[in-house]
């Protein structure tokens, strides 16, 4: 078995594979390449062949993440970057366009980031990852890997840095002209969060991503059937001039919440809420907010609240009784018919989620 030393997401690693497979697979990682690099994190062994190429992308990927999990922030991504270093993250979910729309733009005089994985580090820095392009080569087969070389992609320029954060959202039946539109903190997050990798390891994520969002002037969604006729508009999108300020409330959690110390009561599904009994909020890992709403990640699942959930979770930061939160709703919207009703019910569903918690 032969060596071979790559850096991914960063991370040093040491490829064993066939002695043959070398020639090809040094051709395919011809940017991550890393000769001089500290130790390897981790050695990988590949099965060898051509068929095995993209189960070896896959390996070193999810290494690479594991390692950097807690440190970046890595989202599902496909990165370009202008002649200015600043990165379009193009997010979407796997086999929606991220590594067409990276080749296109590539070939056209952007520089090649990474078709798979954009970290960012605290401050907005870049890491690259130009590992080898994962082409599908037909339906039951192993997607084929083509070096950035071998493509003839743009190599990045100067300090990469974050630029906008772009959701694409490609569809074969749009016929419509492409179109960029803003999208709010909240719906952003809530788009963004399931195309992340390792978020909830890392130290305040909800704040950090909402940060990141700030500081490059809000997430835009980009709807397109091609990316030849959506290219003028992520150029667009990269200029600072159509930043947008983005409203952020942070809602760290509450080492000591008001209210006697919690001790957590079962609420059966069937059993009416009591009256008088006194309602906090459950534990959670990060909460921030926009103007119209608050998303809050309990353990590894965000929730977004709106209206009389919203109003229920913060006043609940302290220990609060049904009738009072009945008051507030009502003095918040006005009064309701159904008022009582609609607070209930939605106690009852954020206690089922754990965004609340019944105390004695």
């Amino acid at each position: 078995m032969g060596k071979l030393r790559l850096s991914a997401v960063g991370v040093s690693l040491e490829v064993r594979a066939p002695e043959d497979d070398l020639p090809r697979l040094r051709e395919q990682w011809s940017r991550c390449l890393d000769g001089v690099g500290p130790e390897p994190a981790e050695t990988i062994e590949t099965r060898g062949g051509a068929d095995a190429d993209y189960e070896l992308t896959t390996q070193v990927t999810v290494a690479a993440i594991t390692q950097q999990a807690g440190r970046l922030t890595m989202l599902h991504a496909a990165g370009v970057s202008d002649a200015e270093g600043r990165v379009a993250a193009l997010v979407a979910a796997s086999g929606t366009g991220k590594t067409t729309a990276a080749r296109y733009l590539c070939e056209r005089g952007w520089g090649y980031v990474s078709d798979e994985t954009v970290a960012i580090d605290a401050d907005g820095a870049v890491t690259p990852y130009p590992k080898p392009l994962s082409v599908i080569r037909g339906a039951g087969r192993p997607k084929h890997q083509h070096s950035p070389d071998e493509l003839g992609l743009g190599v990045p320029r100067g300090q990469l840095r974050l630029g906008r954060v772009i959701l694409l959202e490609r569809d074969d039946d749009f016929g419509g002209e492409p179109g960029l539109e803003p999208v709010g903190l909240v719906d952003s997050l809530l788009a963004l969060i399931p195309q992340t990798s390792a978020l909830p390891s890392q130290p305040a994520p909800l704040r950090t991503l909402a940060r990141h969002l700030q500081e490059t002037g809000g997430a835009v969604r980009l709807r397109y059937r091609e990316i030849a006729d959506a290219a003028a508009l992520i150029e667009r999108a990269m200029d600072p001039s159509t930043a947008t300020e983005v409203y952020a409330e942070d809602l760290p959690p509450q080492s000591d919440p008001a209210g006697p110390p919690a001790t957590p009561l079962p609420t059966p599904a069937d059993e009416e809420l009591p009256e008088f009994a006194l309602y906090l909020r459950g534990p959670y890992a990060d909460a921030v907010a926009d103007e119209d709403n608050v998303l809050v990640l309990v353990g590894n699942h965000p929730f977004g609240l709106a209206g009389v959930g919203d109003v229920i979770w913060r006043t609940t930061a302290r220990a609060t009784e049904l009738p009072e939160l009945e008051q507030v709703c009502e003095e918040t919207f006005g009064a309701h018919p159904d008022s009582g009703r609609i607070v209930r019910e939605t106690v009852r569903a954020m206690l089922q989620h754990g965004l609340l918690q019944r105390i004695g």
